[in-house]
């Protein structure tokens, strides 16, 4: 894998205050568990409350679960997706194994005094099944950032 640095210690820092407050976070992207666990292995896990395990998925097709479970997607482009392990607490909401029972996750949600969704796919990677917007549109109201 790529050791890139995508976050830097004051992004960080200002992401686990806002956290630490109540915030709302929307996070998705290639490569960012895989940074994480290297360079900030701490947020990954008590923030984020995900693992790096692989990259890239296995399958490249993901399942909906949690608040997406009606939704289907297919991946475009795997080469930078990462598979990520859930910690205490989270909820998979994006599933790519091909195999009953097993799950191999590419997002999560966390409710936990703060919300956030994590993906580690990049939404221009992902080919959504429905229209689009259904996706950021169910990620914007899990999060509760419009009333």
């Amino acid at each position: 894998g790529k050791k890139i640095l995508v976050m830097n210690d004051q992004e960080v820092t200002v992401l686990q205050n806002y956290l630490d407050n109540g915030g709302r976070l929307f996070l998705c992207g290639s490569n960012i568990a895989e940074s994480l666990s290297t360079h900030f292995p701490s947020f990954l896990t008590d923030y984020l409350h995900a693992t790096y395990l692989s990259s890239p998925l296995s399958h490249d097709e993901l399942a909906g679960r949690g608040f997406l479970e009606h939704l289907m997607y297919m991946v475009v482009s795997m080469a930078d997706e990462d598979q990520i392990g859930l910690e205490s607490g989270a909820t998979g909401i994006l599933d790519s194994s091909d195999e009953e029972g097993i799950h191999d996750w590419a997002g999560l949600s966390l409710d936990k005094g703060y919300r956030l969704v994590f993906t580690s796919i990049a939404p221009s990677d992902i080919y959504f099944c429905l229209p689009d917007f259904t996706f950021f549109e169910d990620t914007i109201n899990w999060l509760e950032l419009v009333e």
